[in-house]
């Protein structure tokens, strides 16, 4: 995708989420439906060789506006030490009369350190996402109490990777060689969610793309309480 292109559509996601509007933040991502409430929720997510476990937190602002905060701990690679990841989302309805469909832009970054692996003795990987989309959220029936919704929302992602690293020579004398390598590009993608909503908790189970070196597809399970 050319330069210009990603202008517009930078300025087009950012024009969207400024917009003054005065609709229903929906759960059109499974964010908090009701006005001035919030929920905490429990995550277990999996990509590439490994998980990772996590906390966040959503809320529904005076009605208007549906946000998410969290963070997550574990290495999601199998030469990774230990990682971290932290996102946040703000999501704004579009129509007045559809207020289950809302646009948003996500901001995430995961972090591992790593010894003896991309050809380096130590290092750091570390990978951002900005994501741009909209979503439409909808009702697909009760059971046994609970209520069901679907959310897909098609979106485009800015992905940036950064590797700073370290390689350690014994010959002819010991030296250290420092390597730092970043790349990153634009991206299609979407992701689907379905949930399962009671009036004090929820369970969502979610697929999600989010490209990285060596996996692309992001999946979770979210065990929701309100606040």
């Amino acid at each position: 995708m050319h330069s210009g292109s990603r202008y517009r559509l930078l300025s087009l996601g950012i024009a969207l989420l400024l917009c003054p509007m005065t609709l229903n933040a929906q759960d059109c991502l499974g964010l908090s439906p009701e006005p001035n409430s919030g929920g905490l929720e429990f995550e277990l997510g999996h990509q590439g060789d490994g998980q990772r476990v996590g906390a966040s937190v959503n809320g529904n602002i005076a009605n208007r506006v549906g946000v998410r905060f969290g963070v997550g701990w574990g290495a999601i690679d199998s030469f990774a030490e230990g990682g971290y990841e932290a996102r946040g989302l703000l999501a704004v309805p579009l129509f007045k009369n559809f207020t289950n469909v809302c646009a948003f832009g996500e901001y995430e970054q995961a972090h591992e350190s790593f010894r003896e692996a991309l050809g380096m003795t130590s290092g750091d990987l570390t990978d951002y996402w900005i994501h741009l989309g909209y979503a439409v959220g909808g009702d697909i029936g009760r059971l046994a109490g609970l209520g069901f919704t679907v959310h897909v929302a098609p979106e485009v992602i800015l992905r940036r990777t950064h590797i700073r690293g370290r390689v350690t020579y014994t010959e002819p004398e010991v030296h250290v060689l420092e390597h730092i390598r970043v790349w990153g590009d634009w991206y299609l993608g979407g992701r689907a969610m379905i949930s399962a909503r009671h009036s004090k908790y929820h369970l969502s189970w979610g697929l999600q793309n989010r490209p990285r070196i060596w996996s692309d597809l992001h999946w979770f399970f979210r065990l929701g309480f309100r606040l």
